[in-house]
Order: structure tokens, then C-alpha cells, then sequence
């Protein structure tokens, strides 16, 4: 069955709304045709490698986490990566839209995702960023090991780099923030969180940890971020349940 493009972007501004986007942001549409949409590819984001998946599964949109247009696009040169690209696309009648920080904010988002999968209890919004909730801090069931909640990490969303920075002691209490969420390690030293997770956790980020004893965690921004493409999915099919939809889960730019 096929779905007015107009119809399912409007279902997500409705989730991911325009008014949870920070200042700096670009989410929404990218790309728009008007027409009908049966395929749909989710991504974290748009290149190369989730064009091809897009075009292989005859998809009509793309929906990913992150924006096709963030940098200010100033030309599109056809022969350059940027411009065959966004070339590919628009020759290919395949829509884009980018829920970024929209769905970095929304209660039940990529932090929301992520806090599923842990299980967390007694959920709270860990900081406030542009007078926005960003971040969760809640707690485990139970006391676990670091050793613990790193195993469950590498075998069940198969991440195989983690870096941990701190001193060891069993996790009670965790603070989480998807991305590049570094800058609200301060908020989980407060809120007294014993393990802050997030993505892109510099060297000094982890001497910061050590010295304020905490835990961090870095599972990579990719791995941190994934969890919200099945959810995507599933916010799609309760509305178009005859979509069919598909995750391209691995990152294109990480080797090993």
C-alpha cells in the first residue's frame, strides 16, 4: 500500500515536533517530492552507502537521524561526493527528512531508546540545553558491574569498542546522553550518578571523570544513536502498517 509522502512527514513533525529543535538545528525536510511513498529507508545518516540500500529496496524517502543539510550548503557540484550525492537523490525522486535534535529531545526518542535498553527506572531529564530537556538519569533494577553492563552492550547491540574512563565500583544509579553528550557529564556528577554514557568522550573528558568520580562511558556516537532507528519503525507502523521499511544499522565510516 502506498502512503501521501505529505501524510507520513506530517505524522513525524506530530512525534519529533519542529518546537523540540535547537537553535543551531536543521531538522525537518530536506528533500520533499510530492507523491507516494511504499519504502522507506531508515539511517542515522545520508550517504553513499544508504542511497545505494535506498535505491536497491526501491525506496521512496529516506528518514534519518541525522540532517542531510547542517553546514550551511553553499553549492552543489555534480563530480564532488556533497554533489553527486544530493544529485543521486533528487535525480531518484527519493524524499530525506532529518530528526536530529527534535528527536534527541522527545520523551520517547534517542535517549528514551537507549534508557529502554537498560531498563532504567525512575526516568528524569538529566539537563536542560536551550530551555530543552536533553539527557536521562535513572536507575538499574539492581547494582551492576561495569563488567556487567559492558557485556550486555557488546553482545547484544554488538558494539566492540568501548572506552571506559574512572575508578571501578558497582553502578546503581546512570546518566545517558545520545550523540556528543560530554558537555552534561557535569549534571550527572551532580544529580550523584555513578556511570554517564554518551558518545565522543575525549582523553580529558575521562581525566575529568576520574577526578570527580564517575564513570564514563564511551560507546561510540553511532552505537549511542542506533536505538532510535527501530524505534522510528515502530512509531511508522503503528500509523502505516503496511510501510515497508528498512534500517540500514552499521556505520559506513567506522573500519574496525
Amino acid at each position: 500500500m502506498k502512503y501521501k509522502s505529505k501524510e507520513i512527514f506530517d505524522f513525524m513533525d506530530m512525534w519529533a515536533k519542529k518546537e523540540y529543535m535547537m537553535s543551531w538545528d536543521n531538522s525537518g525536510m530536506q528533500i520533499y517530492f510530492d507523491t507516494y511513498i511504499s519504502n522507506i529507508l531508515l539511517c542515522l545518516d545520508v550517504d553513499d552507502k544508504s542511497l545505494e540500500m535506498a535505491k536497491n529496496n526501491n525506496c521512496q524517502a529516506i528518514i534519518s537521524h541525522h540532517p542531510l543539510f547542517f553546514g550551511g550548503e553553499k553549492n552543489i557540484i555534480e563530480g564532488s561526493y556533497r554533489g553527486d550525492l544530493i544529485l543521486s537523490l533528487i535525480n531518484n525522486k527519493i524524499s530525506v527528512y532529518s530528526g536530529h535534535t527534535t528527536l534527541d529531545v522527545v520523551s520517547d526518542g534517542v535517549n528514551f531508546s537507549l534508557a529502554r535498553f537498560l531498563d532504567l527506572k525512575n526516568q528524569e531529564s538529566l539537563a536542560l540545553d536551550d530551555g530543552l530537556p536533553i539527557g536521562i538519569v535513572g536507575e538499574l533494577k539492581e547494582e551492576k558491574s561495569i563488567e556487567e553492563i559492558l557485556k550486555n552492550f557488546r553482545d547484544k547491540l554488538n558494539i566492540k569498542n568501548i572506552r571506559t574512563y574512572g575508578k571501578d565500583k558497582k553502578i546503581k544509579k546512570v546518566s545517558l546522553c545520545g550523540g556528543a553528550g560530554s558537555s552534561y557529564m557535569d549534571e550527572a556528577i551532580k544529580n550523584g550518578s555513578q556511570l554517564f554514557i554518551s558518545g565522543d568522550i575525549k582523553y580529558h573528558d575521562g581525566q575529568y571523570a576520574y577526578e570527580n568520580n564517575i564513570i564514563a562511558m564511551d560507546i561510540g556516537h553511532f552505537h549511542s544513536e542506533k536505538l532510535i532507528l527501530p524505534r522510528i519503525k515502530e512509531k511508522l507502523l503503528e500509523k502505516f502498517s503496511e510501510l515497508d521499511i528498512f534500517i540500514k544499522d552499521d556505520s559506513s565510516y567506522e573500519m574496525f
